[in-house]
């Protein structure tokens, strides 16, 4: 699924890695770096989780992190890691 022009002059489509409600997570390719990552792009009829998607893109602005990049295309990139989806998270699934 490579697309032939890149995302923001930088990252390379390769597979869809998951699908939720506010949008879709490709596996793509960092021109710059060559490393893998996990490039989250917001759904085009999602309008109305704008706020929702740019509120994430800024608390993970603040961590101030190599493997965090904020694109100017509505895309956010971390590192990627293969593995299955974790699926819904319910209440208390994280108890200390």
């Amino acid at each position: 699924m490579e697309t032939a022009d890149p995302i923001d002059q930088r990252f390379f489509l390769e597979a869809i890695a998951g699908e939720g409600g506010m949008g879709t997570v490709f596996r793509a390719r960092d021109a710059h770096t060559g490393a893998t990552v996990a490039l989250k792009a917001m759904r085009t009829d999602a309008k109305s989780e704008v706020s929702r998607f740019l509120h994430e893109a800024r608390l993970l602005a603040e961590l101030d992190h190599p493997v965090i990049q904020i694109g100017p295309a509505s895309a956010i990139s971390q590192q990627y890691e293969d593995g299955q989806p974790v699926g819904p998270v319910k209440p208390g699934d994280f108890r200390r």
